[in-house]
């Protein structure tokens, strides 16, 4: 199983621009702004293999294995609020340690 960090960066080779993320148990599904506008696919990212695919084929599988479930959906500005502070709060503490 592949972590939230290590699905964005996947999704990203595909997917330059990355609004929202959905997290199902078996996939995680990442969206830019075209596909509200353009009805493109979302970038999706199998959890077991770390695999791209698109939504034609998530549907389709979904149909033989089961119906996923949701588990949350992980805003993207968020997640970047929290690597900046986890970055900045980590400088300060070195910096003060190195004092």
């Amino acid at each position: 199983m592949i972590t939230f960090e290590e699905a964005y960066r996947i999704a990203k080779t595909r997917k330059p621009v990355i609004v929202s993320c959905i997290e199902n148990n078996n996939a995680y599904i990442f969206n830019g702004n075209e596909e509200l506008y353009e009805g493109l696919s979302p970038a999706i990212v199998m959890k077991k293999t770390g695999k791209l695919t698109y939504m034609a084929y998530y549907s389709y599988m979904s149909e033989i294995f089961g119906t996923p479930t949701m588990i949350r959906t992980i805003p993207i500005e968020m997640y970047f609020l929290r690597c900046v502070l986890n970055e900045v709060l980590s400088k300060k503490i070195a910096d003060k340690n190195n004092f």
